[in-house]
């Protein structure tokens, strides 16, 4: 496993890779963890999610900005 981060302009990206283990195949199913990355990080945060699946490893690349927006403003 492989975690790295490093600002990008105003925005923070963060790559978190699986590799060496058994093949890797994108999963018809999204289960609860996916679903809650996929779903938190836009709504909470205002970033992205990216999950790439390739047949030797699985990479999820989260993308915030580093300024929040403000709320009610």
């Amino acid at each position: 496993m492989r975690v790295a981060w490093h600002p990008e302009r105003n925005h923070l990206s963060l790559a978190w890779r699986e590799a060496g283990g058994p093949v890797v195949v994108e999963p018809t199913h999204r289960g609860f963890g996916s679903t809650l990355i996929n779903e938190s990080i836009p709504y909470e945060l205002g970033g992205s999610v990216v999950l790439d699946f390739r047949p030797g490893r699985v990479q999820c690349t989260i993308t915030i900005p580093l300024v929040q927006p403000r709320v009610g403003a």
